[in-house]
Formats: C-alpha cells, structure tokens, sequence
C-alpha cells in the first residue's frame, strides 16, 4: 500500500488537496483531518505538545494506533492530507509506513500567515468549544498550532509577539522539518511540490502531481472539485502592517532558519527574494539548538 501525507502548514490548501484526491485517485482512501474516526489519532493537540517536548512515547503509541488503522484498510493507497503531519510526527512516521510519498503544498507565508491567525481570532471570537487544550505545563494552547515553545521562538522570548507573527514564525519552522524531512529520509524523488493555490488550481500540474507519487487516476482528465475551506467573512487582505511586522521577524531569525531558502527548489516562487534578502545579515547569528 502507498502511503501518501503533505508537509504542509494550515491554510495552505490542504482541505482542497483532499477533496482533489477524493474526486481523481482510484482505489484510494482519503482522509483529511480525521476527527471522528478513533482509531485513526488526528495528531493535533496533545500530540503536538509531546512533540515539541520531544517525548516519543506518546506519539509512538499513536502512530502505532494510526498505523493499525492504515493498515486494515482494503486500499491500494492511502492518502492524509492534514498538516498535523509536520507538527507532530515526520520524523518518526517512515518508520510506520511504508512505500511513503509526500505531497508538498507551499503558499506565500505571509498570506499564509495572516489567514491562520484570522481563522484563529475567528474560533476564539465565536468561542467554539474544544479549539484549546492543556499542555503538560498546565498552560493552554490552540490545538492546531505549534505551542510556541519551540526553538525557533526562542530568538524572540519575552517579546510579545502578535498572533500574525506567531504563525509566520510557525510557516518558516514547518518549511525547515520539511527539508529536514526530504533530505533525511532521501525522499525528493517521491515528493510532489505545488504551488498553492496556483498549482491545486492547474488540472495539468495536479496531474503531473498524481503521476509522480503514482497515484492512478479515476479518468485521463483531472476533475477539480471541492471546497476551499474559506474563513467566513475574513478575506485574506494583506496590509504594510503584515510586511512590516514579517520583516521585523527576519531582520532577527537566526541565519540558520533562513539558508533552506538558497535551494532551487524555492527559486520559482515569488515570495522567496523577501526571505533571501535577510540571509546575508543574519549569518552571525546562530539558531538555538534544534530538535531535528
């Protein structure tokens, strides 16, 4: 059976991802952020926690949980498409799945950024139950967001940080664990990288995607279809406040975040001069010690 996950952070296409695979890959169970099904852990909340603590423990007894689950299914393929992945626990997955391939959705991070804390502000202004959770330290947390215990927040502790900044802080992590990931365990060959939204939006290069992680398609021509998982009411509308603010973060991230960004593989995205410009002037500062 392959097993098809996303490196990917929150808002960056993921739900619209799993409604193309639903619509186009034969013989596949797709599953985006499984809530309801308990024998198959979501990989939010707690799990994140443990992660960034680095107890393995408890996410070894969920993926071990995850795995049972997967491996039950009648399926030629199955495919996740949440962005818990990155979160809670690539770095041990390949040694549950097998035949593991990885799509890898990559969006502007200052969009990215500032439509994750407007859904964010939106769940709290709604007050919608079981959106926080306690961490081990008894302090709470939004459940699908990194804890901002992690080290790359470290450079910036004892500041406040706005809820935008967080995630910005949060998109730049998630593309380190996903380079670490890809090198690690040799998997640029079964990884296909879209452009989000462009690309998800593309039927040719969704095709070039299916083929490349050998996903067979349902027809010759691919269908796009499903929702885009929109917040109500909040378009994604950036201000100089945003970029002002993403620049204040850069101008102090430790260098050592910011080199992934040299590689060809971001060249072809706009958005990554305004990363690269701050590389030069931050190769002084080293980044705290890293988990992986």
């Amino acid at each position: 059976m392959k097993h098809v996950f996303v490196l990917a952070t929150g808002r960056s296409g993921t739900h619209f991802l799993h409604s193309l695979c639903r619509a186009n890959v034969r013989e596949a169970c797709c599953r985006h952020e499984p809530y309801f099904t308990p024998r198959n852990p979501n990989m939010f909340g707690k799990a994140i926690d443990a992660h960034t603590r680095g107890d393995e423990v408890v996410i070894r007894r969920l993926i071990e949980k995850k795995q049972r689950y997967v491996s039950g299914l009648r399926t030629r393929s199955y495919i996740e498409t949440s962005h818990a992945f990155l979160k809670s626990y690539y770095d041990l997955a390949p040694e549950y799945f097998d035949d593991l391939r990885v799509f890898y959705l990559l969006r502007d991070p200052v969009k990215t950024a500032l439509s994750e804390a407007n859904r964010h502000q939106l769940i709290d202004r709604l007050r919608i139950p079981f959106c926080h959770y306690r961490g081990a330290d008894g302090k709470k947390y939004f459940r699908w967001s990194l804890t901002g215990n992690e080290p790359i927040y470290q450079s910036f502790r004892g500041e406040p940080l706005t809820l935008f900044q967080h995630y910005f802080l949060q998109w730049i992590e998630t593309q380190n664990r996903a380079v670490w990931f890809l090198d690690r365990f040799e998997m640029h060959d079964r990884c296909a990288v879209l452009d989000s939204p462009r690309e998800l939006n593309d039927p040719g290069c969704m095709k070039a995607a299916f083929e490349k992680l050998e996903l067979p398609l349902r027809e010759s021509v691919v269908r796009l279809t499903g929702g885009k998982n929109r917040t109500p009411g909040v378009p994604t509308e950036v201000t100089q406040n945003e970029e002002q603010e993403a620049e204040a973060l850069l101008k102090r991230l430790p260098y050592d975040y910011l080199t992934i960004f040299q590689r060809p593989m971001f060249a072809r995205f706009g958005w990554t001069a305004q990363l690269l410009k701050h590389v030069a002037s931050t190769e002084d500062r080293s980044a705290p010690r890293r988990r992986t």
